[in-house]
């Protein structure tokens, strides 16, 4: 079993998001494969509430000591994560593609993602999608509208003919062609 790279406490593995974490019950910390750590910000399983709970009780500052990976032991780079209020800094082993959060800062991280207009658009889409979803009514005068929709315009505008297009297609084929053949 892993022990905790700050508190020395023995780390269990927990399912945190849908993904297999490790967990410091002491310290609050998690050991998080460096490749899921955007996937589990971006998660919104957790609700608001929890999270803020957990920053409240658990975030205090990053560790400023040098952290040992708990799986190679070598010391951790610490990285810098910018947040618009506080400043938190990451321990990653390269190597062997771990991140050390400590306690409250993975909270900390997927509110800050929750706070960006990015997912606020996607929580509003997905929001409108699960309404068309249960409503049939809706859904229907969505399909409507959108069999009413004008088709697409022609890429190159509505001016130039079919004929014209097509001798148009061809001229810049010849071009890039010929561009190829000079390098």
């Amino acid at each position: 079993m892993r022990r905790c790279p700050v508190c020395g406490a023995a780390m269990e593995n927990i399912d945190y998001e849908g993904f297999r974490l490790r967990h410091c019950h002491a310290c609050g910390g998690h050991l998080i494969p460096a490749a899921r750590l955007k996937a589990i910000q971006q998660r919104d399983a957790i609700p608001r509430g929890e999270l803020q709970e957990e920053v409240r009780a658990r975030f205090t500052a990053s560790t400023a000591e040098p952290v040992r990976c708990p799986r190679c032991r070598i010391t951790m780079r610490k990285q810098d994560v910018r947040l618009p209020v506080v400043r938190v800094q990451t321990d990653v082993c390269a190597p062997c593609g771990l991140v050390w959060l400590d306690g409250g800062e993975l909270a900390l991280l997927q509110l800050a993602h929750e706070a960006t207009d990015t997912f606020a658009d996607r929580r509003a889409l997905q929001q409108r999608a699960m309404e068309l979803e249960t409503s049939p009514e809706r859904k229907a005068r969505f399909m409507e509208d959108l069999a009413r929709l004008p088709d697409a315009p022609s890429p190159l505008g509505d001016a130039l003919s079919t004929a014209e297009n097509t001798l148009l297609l061809d001229v810049i084929i010849d071009a890039v062609r010929l561009l190829l053949r000079r390098r």
